[in-house]
């Protein structure tokens, strides 16, 4: 089984040019998270009911990531520890291995072994952190 390690402006360019997609955050977490390439896990989303160029619930990301074996845990040390999701931006490479997801106001972004692969890594988006979550298996 191929893991694919894209990065945002990879799997951004994908979502844009072969899907005609947008507002495709959480794809490009599971991307993230699983390794998968784009076009699978639009297909997944498309079967647990997105629409193309819009945003999904948690339910449905939570679905879309347990099809893959993959599940979040709320991790409260670090989401705690941070306000904005330019604090994470600033500091997430000393978190070490693992993906995690950041929850914030109808945005998510996931950092992959301490980077930050989000359109907020480049523009330091200052949205408030609701909460950080580690993705482990099933």
């Amino acid at each position: 089984m191929t893991i694919h390690k894209h990065s945002y402006a990879e799997l951004a360019k994908i979502g844009m040019k072969y899907h005609n997609d947008t507002g495709f955050c959480s794809l490009v977490a599971t991307c993230v998270a699983t390794g998968k390439p784009f076009s699978k896990v639009f297909r997944a989303y498309e079967a647990a009911g997105r629409r193309v160029r819009s945003g999904t619930k948690r339910i449905t990301q939570n679905t879309v990531l347990a099809s893959f074996g993959k599940k979040l845990i709320v991790d409260a040390d670090k989401t705690y520890a941070y306000a904005t999701l330019a604090g994470v931006a600033n500091d997430c490479h000393t978190w070490g291995a693992g993906v995690y997801w950041i929850y914030v106001r109808g945005h998510v972004a996931a950092v992959r072994d301490g980077v930050l692969e989000d359109w907020s890594a480049i523009r330091k988006y200052r949205g408030r952190v609701i909460t950080i979550h580690k993705i482990v298996n099933n």
